[in-house]
């Protein structure tokens, strides 16, 4: 009965702290969202990317330079980058070593495809709904000669376009030396890799390495060109070369095949980053337990009602590490989706409670104040472990705002504290 109420208090006092004193609620009103359908004018059009378990042991590196090189290289594609509706994001490891098989895709099974007309006029020409994966099987592959090679597998829908159904980027490690920083000029660099092949992978193209102007201009029609050197999509990617942006040419390829985000969610993805940048600036922000202040160290009451909230976890097998995931991954799908289906963003909130917290605060009662209290350790507790336990299975945008969510939370639970004692 007791760890019953605890649960509930805790249940509230979530609420409290995320819809009273943070403004935002993570389960947005319905009315807000847009239709489902990637295809819609909208929308994003989401490109998921894994990596494939053995190349973490494969490549000369350490997990975090490399998980951080392919996240890296995945942000450059994103929405956030190129402004355009597509959105390619990263989601850390799994366990496939070897290419994926034309037979797992079956264009006669699926349905086809609605092509509506986006913003700009262009019709939709892709819409990747399968996971998709970097690979390095090991070995040497007749079907891959070069450092690293795409394989695609499209079906045909409506006239001559082609919808991209799933890639595998593939490593060859067997002939190449890849690594994650650039170590000389005899090695490749894996961003750039990366980078350039997720080109392909949407849609981008470029002449054959070898072709000179002339012979590459003969091939293009007449409202085309190839990209200049200093895109990520130029015809060769050299050894010891390291691209950490992308070119106007990229991002008006991408934005041509994919529309152009309107001015409104320019103006949301400013926000994002004004919040994540507000959140980190007013730190150093100490957990609880690591506190020096006084005034701020974690109360018996508080390390309490903590070791209730894990013993409830516990009862209901809620702790283990999958559910863990499920629970990190569920909200990362959540909030990566909200990027392009709500006008209003969660960061806009919680940077209006944390510029207005006292306020905020001063209009709470004190029984509220002091169950809210007991229970943000909880979620402190529970945000430092998505960030320990699965960094490097998370796109790179959502584990930078859960850094700063924490660090928000570590903020508002002192404000709590300085409102408590003022009364």
């Amino acid at each position: 009965m007791k760890k019953t109420k605890i649960l509930i208090i805790s249940l509230l006092g979530i609420i409290c702290i995320i819809s009273i004193a943070v403004g935002f609620v993570f389960f947005y009103p319905k009315a807000l969202k847009h239709p489902d359908n990637p295809g819609d004018s909208s929308s994003p059009i989401e490109v998921n990317l894994q990596i494939s378990d053995n190349v973490i042991t494969m490549l000369n590196s350490t997990e975090d330079k490399i998980i951080s090189a392919i996240g890296d290289a995945s942000k450059l594609w994103s929405m956030f980058s190129t402004h355009s509706r597509l959105n390619v994001t990263f989601f850390g490891k799994n366990r496939r070593l070897e290419p994926f098989s034309y037979e797992d895709i079956s264009c006669e099974t699926q349905a086809p495809s609605t092509q509506q007309e986006n913003e700009n006029g262009n019709a939709n020409t892709m819409n990747v709904v399968i996971k998709n994966e970097i690979i390095a099987p090991g070995q040497e592959d007749p079907d891959c000669t070069g450092p690293a090679c795409g394989h695609i597998w499209s079906c045909e829908r409506s006239g001559d376009k082609n919808e991209i159904q799933r890639f595998n980027i593939q490593l060859n490690l067997a002939n190449f030396d890849i690594r994650a920083e650039n170590d000389n000029n005899d090695t490749y660099n894996l961003n750039t890799l990366i980078a350039h092949h997720i080109g392909h992978a949407i849609g981008l193209s470029h002449c054959s390495a070898g072709d000179t102007n002339e012979s590459c201009n003969a091939k293009l029609s007449s409202n085309l060109s190839d990209p200049p050197e200093n895109s990520i999509m130029y015809k060769r990617v050299f050894p010891g070369q390291v691209v950490n942006t992308i070119s106007d040419d990229d991002r008006n390829g991408v934005i041509a095949l994919y529309g152009e985000l309107t001015q409104n969610k320019l103006a949301i993805q400013n926000e994002m980053q004004e919040f994540i940048q507000k959140a980190n600036e007013r730190c150093p922000c100490h957990l609880p337990e690591n506190e020096t202040d006084s005034r701020y160290v974690l109360s018996a009451d508080e390390s309490n009602a903590l070791a209730q909230y894990q013993a409830t976890l516990a009862e209901n097998n809620l702790n283990t590490l999958e559910k863990r995931k499920e629970y990190a991954h569920y909200y990362q799908n959540l909030h990566l989706t909200a990027y392009g289906k709500i006008s209003i963003p969660a960061e806009r909130y919680l940077l209006s409670g944390l510029n207005n917290m006292n306020g905020i605060l001063a209009n709470i009662p004190i029984e509220r104040l002091n169950a809210m209290r007991l229970v943000i350790v909880g979620n402190i507790a529970e945000k430092k472990s998505i960030i320990d336990d699965f960094q490097f299975e998370l796109d790179p945008r959502f584990y930078e705002f859960t850094v700063a969510e924490l660090n928000s939370l570590i903020q508002i639970r002192k404000a709590i504290i300085d409102e408590i004692s003022r009364r």
